[in-house]
């Protein structure tokens, strides 16, 4: 989106008190009262609504002004404090202001992998990532005879939980698993990637190996030793934050990120990514999801649990390696945790998108499990 579109956006929506315009990927993010403004990269220019912008009927960027650059959360709270324009709605509960405090979907490091028409490396179709573009990233390990392999994604959803697939976490002892976060490069140890066992393993109850129905699970970690006597929030770091869970399902079309260390060759069990990488999908309408060509065949396919990304003429997917992980769309300037990686029919085949446990689905279950 150009800037001038991104000014149009912001004065033909009644609740912007802002955006940020990103010239070389032409993306606008609106900032409304519901949150602060993110602290955005320097490749990001910030403009503020001017007062009189919003008594006008005339469109255009000539009623806003240029900040060099996104407030910082501390200014925020001065801003609000002072009675500034920027304010965010009341903070209900703990849970709420540790949430909001934490910043949830924000990227400290701003990145979005290319779209590509063709697969060239896996994630099928994707690129590597800079170090932190994801932080809710999470990689889950199986110790095995004595040394640990990759096994699975997951994404940090609050300071103790970390959500994944239930196929993932029901075939081995809880003391066989371990969760890194902060990771990025698999063969050796990230600056700050932390480790974790494992407290509690929490399958949706209704899940099913056979029908891959409810294919969702929560992990809820131990603190490290190192971190016994400070608070849980202390598994946050600059490459550790949570996402945020999804207030709704986005439409059909809305463009996502799928991220892992998926297979770089699908029939090939050894060819797993040793970097982070990301690939850019589409969400598909349902009516195409569940039609005959797709996965309406399937006895299993569950629309009201699950969900497709990607795109019908193949060549962009998840791959074997990526279960568990995040489908992250941007909404209002966040990254939301629409989808965890589930099954599908091969990798970036035609007529076979990727399939996703729908997170929307089961909201009150994560939140109920995660008190």
């Amino acid at each position: 989106m150009t800037l001038p579109g991104c000014a149009k956006l912001c004065d033909n929506t009644p609740e912007c008190r802002g955006f940020s315009h990103h010239a070389s990927y032409k993306r606008c993010q609106i900032h409304t009262q519901e949150g602060d403004i993110s602290d955005l990269s320097d490749k990001w220019t910030t403009y503020e609504r001017a007062a009189t912008a919003e008594k006008s009927s005339t469109r255009g960027a000539r009623y806003l002004f240029d900040i060099p650059s996104a407030p910082s959360q501390h200014q925020n709270r001065r801003r609000r404090q002072a009675g500034g324009q920027h304010r965010s709605p009341p903070i209900r509960d703990d849970v709420a202001e540790t949430r909001f405090r934490r910043g949830c979907g924000a990227q400290p490091v701003f990145y979005m992998p290319p779209r590509k028409q063709v697969a060239t490396t896996r994630i099928v179709g994707g690129s590597k990532v800079p170090y932190g573009a994801f932080p809710w990233q999470a990689e889950i390990k199986v110790k095995r005879n004595n040394y640990e392999t990759h096994h699975c994604g997951g994404a940090v959803i609050s300071p103790r939980h970390v959500l994944t697939a239930a196929h993932c976490v029901i075939s081995h002892q809880m003391s066989d698993y371990v969760v890194i976060l902060g990771d990025h490069e698999l063969d050796r140890k990230d600056p700050q990637e932390n480790r974790f066992s494992v407290k509690k393993i929490t399958p949706h109850p209704k899940y099913n190996r056979e029908t891959k129905k409810h294919d969702i699970a929560i992990l809820e970690l131990k603190e490290p030793e190192e971190a016994a006597n400070l608070r849980k929030q202390s598994t946050y770091n600059e490459k550790t934050r949570p996402v945020c869970l999804p207030a709704a399902m986005p439409r059909p079309g809305t463009e996502c990120v799928v991220t892992g260390w998926g297979l770089m060759n699908p029939n090939d069990d050894a060819s797993l990514s040793t970097s982070l990488r990301a690939a850019m999908v589409s969400i598909i309408a349902e009516k195409d999801c569940s039609s005959a060509a797709v996965y309406g065949h399937k006895k299993h396919y569950y629309s009201e649990g699950m969900m497709c990304a990607g795109y019908l003429r193949g060549g962009v997917d998840a791959c074997k390696g990526d279960s568990g992980g995040p489908l992250a769309c941007r909404i209002n300037g966040r990254f939301q945790l629409v989808g965890v990686v589930s099954w599908g029919d091969s990798c970036a085949e035609p007529n076979k998108p990727g399939v996703y446990t729908r997170v929307s689905q089961y909201i009150d279950w994560i939140n109920e499990k995660m008190r």
